[in-house]
């Protein structure tokens, strides 16, 4: 069951990762000028891809993507129910040991495990807004 629940996981965030990319290239690759600009200077397919397409679909790319990794982090801690070891696992699993177990144990527990899972939605949010400027910069010339 379990093998079946991350496998579901693995497929639908790749899925979601391919059509995010997918979009983004072909947007920045309708207008024909970006090929023909490769044309005139005699770049290959793959140069032209790899130096001009990519380089600015990726600037379009990365919300999404990290929208993605934020709700594949959440998502994980839905798969407890099947018995996956996570942050709220963790809590769930103290509150049966009787060596750690008090009237205020759940209460702190939870909103440790919120705190955390903050934290890191927070972080990788800064962190995606730290690279959209990183790749903004050549735009404010």
């Amino acid at each position: 069951m379990l093998e079946t629940e991350l496998t579901d996981l693995q497929v639908r965030e790749g899925s979601t990762g391919t059509l995010i990319v997918t979009t983004q290239t072909r947007r920045v690759s309708s207008p024909r000028g970006q090929f023909e600009a490769g044309d005139a200077l005699g770049l290959s397919y793959a140069q032209r891809m790899g130096l001009i397409i990519l380089p600015q679909a990726l600037k379009l790319v990365i919300p999404g993507i990290v929208n993605s990794f934020v709700g594949l982090f959440k998502d994980t801690s839905l798969v407890l129910i099947i018995g996956l070891f996570d942050v709220l696992g963790i809590v769930q699993l103290n509150l049966t040991d009787a060596k750690w177990f008090a009237n205020s144990t759940a209460m702190t527990g939870y909103v440790f495990a919120g705190f955390v899972f903050w934290i890191f939605c927070f972080g990788m949010s800064r962190y995606s807004q730290m690279i959209e400027r990183r790749l903004a910069a050549g735009d404010r010339r």
